[in-house]
């Protein structure tokens, strides 16, 4: 999961879904980013928001990006005419003591399109399932995990191979979640 570092007030209008481009020099480091991937965006090592990648495009420019993609979706504080004042801001920033408006010849500026990140739809266990994978979760051996599940409690999970296969005899899908309750 690829870390993006952000400032205010561009972090917060990422969390609230304003801002739904974010523009960046198109490094070496964003060549892997393939749509659909969960990118984390970072405000000082402490706050971080999720966001899943909808569709990418690179631009020789900030100009020709911002004209393309919408002022407002890159910086909401401005209106959509305000092409040239928001690349003065891009051109504003820094990367290792290089302005913007130099690295944006050398390596040209990428959009990056972000939406929410949604969890598959939650499914419940009949009490014949819930039954079913309690007996497989008693592990023999003794060997014990500890994983986070939906509830936010520490639960016990065993041999996890076996958990998929009964759920592919119930017809889930082995990327389904599993939501369950032991007691």
């Amino acid at each position: 999961m690829l870390e993006l570092p952000l400032r205010n007030p561009h972090f917060g209008h990422v969390q609230s879904g304003l801002k739904c481009v974010d523009a960046r020099i198109f490094f070496t480091k964003y060549r892997g980013l393939r749509i659909g991937d969960v990118l984390k965006f970072v405000m000082r090592k402490r706050f971080f928001v999720f966001k899943k990648l909808i569709s990418m495009k690179i631009y020789d420019t900030f100009h020709l990006l911002l004209k393309t993609e919408g002022v407002r979706s890159c910086l909401p504080d401005l209106r959509d005419d305000d092409v040239d004042t928001g690349v003065q801001i891009y051109h504003s920033l820094k990367a290792n003591g290089t302005s913007y408006a130099e690295l944006e010849k050398k390596y040209k500026v990428l959009a990056l399109r972000v939406g929410d990140v949604t969890s598959p739809p939650y499914r419940p266990f009949s009490r014949t399932e819930r039954t079913a994978l309690t007996k497989i979760l008693k592990s023999s051996t003794g060997l014990q995990f500890l994983t986070r599940i939906a509830s936010g409690s520490f639960a016990q999970v065993y041999k996890v191979k076996q958990v998929k296969g009964m759920m592919n005899q119930m017809g889930m899908d082995g990327n389904q979640r599993l939501e369950m309750t032991l007691h």
